[in-house]
């Protein structure tokens, strides 16, 4: 089994073999899609020890920053012994570097809701969190490598590894996504 979390946004990218795990509410009727939201503290609706690899790009920073470590706990359950997880998510770094150097890359916030003020700071505001407003969607965490790191280690992965835009183990070829590879951080790791 194989899951991408989050997958619905780009379906497209998401092959035949793979299940997806998202929010879709009441009347799913798709048996490839896991009907989950990862902003509530509940499990997976998924056995533990049966997934061989989970595959999330631009999702994690949806979630809650007091839920991140639940959902990585719930990859781990999940995981099968030496399974592949790959994360890819916004780069905070990035952001502030353009910033920083006044370079217009800042102009385009991943997600920027009208609150913010149309000023470069108003855009990389939507770099670091960008709830909608109830609260449930938009960015709620940022990440740069470090952190991404720590909180894996701090799930128990293994073998973490930072990549790149599709350079990846081969049971991921094609699923990454070109429109974020200038401003995202790649990680692989192992249970």
């Amino acid at each position: 089994m194989k899951v991408n979390i989050g997958g619905l946004k780009g379906k497209n990218k998401s092959r035949e073999d793979w299940h997806i795990l998202d929010w879709v509410g009441k009347g799913n009727k798709d048996p490839r899609i896991i009907n989950h939201n990862l902003n509530r503290l509940s499990s997976f609706p998924i056995s533990g020890d049966s997934v061989d690899a989970y595959y999330t790009s631009h999702t994690l920073e949806h979630v809650y920053p007091d839920y991140i470590f639940f959902v990585l706990c719930e990859i781990q359950r999940t995981l099968k012994t030496d399974g592949l997880v790959r994360i890819v998510v916004p780069d905070i770094e990035v952001g502030i570097q353009q910033y920083i150097k006044r370079e217009t890359y800042v102009d385009k916030a991943p997600f920027k809701p009208a609150v913010f003020p149309e000023t470069r700071l108003g855009n990389l505001m939507g770099w670091f969190t960008s709830p909608d407003k109830k609260h449930s969607s938009g960015h709620h965490m940022a990440f740069d490598g470090d952190t991404l790191k720590a909180l894996l280690q701090r799930a128990s992965f293994k073998d973490i590894k930072f990549l790149s835009y599709n350079v990846c183990s081969p049971i991921f070829n094609g699923l990454d996504h070109e429109r974020y590879k200038d401003w995202s951080i790649y990680v692989e790791c192992t249970k």
